[in-house]
């Protein structure tokens, strides 16, 4: 019992704003990874929504993890 109460909670709390900082920065590296190395190129139109091909892999990463 080293820290007190708000002392762990706000560690608790930077580690997990780190955690997600981390995983979206993998993801954003992999999506752009894949998109220099594989040679498909897409390109979707969702009503006025336009996804090229960095956004369906990031969609692939976020949703494989």
């Amino acid at each position: 019992m080293r820290f007190d109460e708000r002392v762990r909670a706000l560690n608790a709390v930077a580690f997990a704003v780190m955690t997600i900082f981390a995983s979206g920065i993998s993801m954003d590296a992999l999506a752009k990874l894949l998109t220099n190395l594989l040679p498909w190129q897409f390109a979707y139109n969702l009503g006025g929504l336009h996804l090229g091909s960095y956004d369906v892999y990031l969609c692939i990463c976020s949703a494989s993890c």
